[in-house]
């Protein structure tokens, strides 16, 4: 495969089975591309071992957009312009009926933010499980009051515990730290 820089700018047409094209869309995509770069390296992401990391544009454009899609949001074309959203405060959680989780905060969350709720598997109360073993339960609808009913894929008995995680999501797919909640079944 041979690289090509032409010269006289970009090239159009076409030599034996390579194509090339540019259009005033494709320059839009680069300067898409330079913004979510730049974004990119602006935002550290903070993986599950608390090691902030760079990441690629693409890999940010993703990431975002990964949230949003799962969730039922729009994707983002160009990056987000906040800072992302702030924790809820006052968490408690308490398991209601099996498999039932009721969330309670305190405050009011800003407009567009919706909560994730992580679990890890119900078990003995020695069991103190990290975020690394949590699976998403599920992300809450928008402008939502306390408290927040999950449905968790576990069901759980009496002496059970496990530790859920909370993090708040704004519109554009940013999220907040995980916020952890040892929650013991009575």
């Amino acid at each position: 495969m041979a690289l090509i820089n032409p010269i006289h700018g970009d090239m159009s047409g076409s030599i034996g089975d390579n194509v090339f094209s540019h259009n005033r869309g494709g320059r839009y995509v680069r300067t898409q591309q330079a913004e979510w770069q730049s974004w990119a390296s602006l935002n550290p992401v903070v993986n599950r071992l608390g090691l902030s990391q760079i990441v690629s544009g693409i890999n940010a454009y993703v990431m975002l957009n990964a949230r949003l899609v799962q969730s039922g949001d729009p994707i983002i074309t160009n990056p987000p312009v906040s800072t992302g959203p702030a924790q809820f405060t006052g968490l408690a959680i308490t398991p209601t009926v099996a498999a039932t989780l009721s969330v309670a905060f305190t405050g009011t969350p800003d407009a567009g933010v919706k909560m994730l709720l992580w679990q890890t598997l119900p078990g003995t109360a020695g069991r103190n499980d990290n975020f690394n073993q949590a699976r998403l339960v599920g992300y809450s609808a928008e402008a939502i009051t306390t408290p927040v009913a999950f449905t968790t894929p576990y069901s759980f008995a009496s002496g059970n515990a496990f530790n859920c995680y909370v993090q708040a999501m704004d519109e554009f797919g940013q999220v907040s730290p995980p916020q952890k909640v040892r929650v013991l079944v009575p």
